[in-house]
């Protein structure tokens, strides 16, 4: 594979590549390709923001060339974590340095502000947005569409979109999702792929070229900011009217801690839930073997994972669904009280501190 990319960045710079679609769409699928294709000797750092309680995907990235930050609850294009993602690219502009920083957002994220974000005065121009890359799931992208404010939302905001899934798609709907897409954009670069494989070429050869959304200058950022500074910028946010600081699609999460039998039993479990829950993972044992949970649109697959997983997480599963259905959900949930524990958050909490954490080699899935 040609490795010849550009130059390297030598501190001045951080490329930024952020990766959207709609929850369960095949965004980590896509960033473990980008992950592998990036030349060995830049340092890379990958922010996941998680809707639930709990990281889950964190396990599923594949290498160990990168570090990873992980912030959950909520969007980080959302008031209520707005702080924790402030924090960490202060800390990733003031301390890390990295050469490209990958951002996965949350499947249910309104990435409009993500320029006004980056160009923060106390981040000294540090980032460059590279290409914001949007992936259309071709077998729930209608449903997903008609339904949700935020993929229209995340539309409106990419430069390059991947159809994924037309191994099993129509030509029809294939361009049905392009003319939607064209209704946000004069002219979308499309890519179409079977579980995300794309080629990173044309993105790849953008990293160290001058240009982008700002001109670092050979300015660096400066010590991080104190608490009340943090204050100061959230404020100003705030009371910014072009900002959009609230989530675009009312949805909520609870996490559940798995104590049942075996896979059999939790497939019992997930067939009574109501098939609104609009996104389901998680990790469970049976057997000695590790099982990754993933659900879209109430339709499920559990299938065996091969990689390595931190025991913490191991029987933890995330619902993801509409606050109408929180009762159904609860109910459901009761009725398998032996067998599941709800995991209790504080709401009122932070996230905790933003802290970097040095990713595992793991096998391939």
């Amino acid at each position: 594979m040609d490795r010849d990319w550009g130059e390297k960045n030598m501190g001045a710079q951080t490329d930024v590549i952020m990766i959207s679609g709609f929850l369960g769409s095949g965004k980590t699928t896509l960033l473990n390709g980008l992950l592998k294709s990036i030349p060995g000797g830049y340092r890379v750092v990958v922010l996941m923001n998680e809707f639930g309680e709990i990281g889950i995907d964190g396990p599923v990235l594949q290498g160990e060339d990168f570090d990873i930050l992980e912030i959950n609850r909520g969007s980080i294009f959302c008031i209520c974590v707005k702080r924790d993602f402030i924090t960490a690219l202060n800390k990733i502009a003031s301390e890390v340095k990295p050469d490209v920083l990958i951002m996965e957002p949350t499947g249910v994220a309104n990435p409009g502000d993500l320029k006004s974000d980056f160009m923060l005065p106390f981040l000294n121009n540090r980032f460059r947005l590279l290409e914001q890359i949007c992936i259309l799931d071709f077998e729930y992208f209608e449903e997903a569409y008609g339904a949700f404010v935020s993929v229209e939302k995340q539309i409106a905001s990419s430069s390059l979109f991947v159809i994924n899934k037309v191994d099993v798609a129509s030509r029809e709907k294939i361009e049905r999702i392009k003319q939607v897409v064209r209704g946000h954009h004069p002219s979308p670069q499309f890519m179409e792929s079977v579980f995300c494989n794309i080629p990173f070429d044309s993105i790849l050869r953008k990293m160290g070229d001058a240009g982008g959304i700002c001109d670092a200058s050979g300015q660096t950022a400066g010590k991080p900011l104190s608490s009340k500074e943090l204050d100061e910028v959230l404020s100003l946010i705030l009371s910014d009217p072009f900002r959009e600081v609230t989530p675009p699609d009312n949805l909520m999460s609870s996490a559940y801690s798995w104590r049942g039998d075996g896979i059999a039993e939790f497939r019992e479990f997930l067939n009574e839930l109501p098939k609104g829950v609009v996104r389901g993972k998680g990790f469970l044992k049976d057997a000695g073997k590790t099982y990754l949970l993933n659900m879209v649109m109430g339709n499920f697959s559990i299938g065996e994972f091969h990689s390595p997983v931190h025991a913490e997480l191991l029987g933890k599963v995330v619902l993801i669904f509409p606050p109408d259905l929180e009762e159904t959900v609860a109910q459901v949930a009761a009725r398998w009280r032996s067998r599941l524990e709800e995991l209790r958050v504080d709401p009122g909490g932070d996230c905790g501190p933003a802290s970097f954490e040095k990713s595992a080699s793991v096998s391939a899935q």
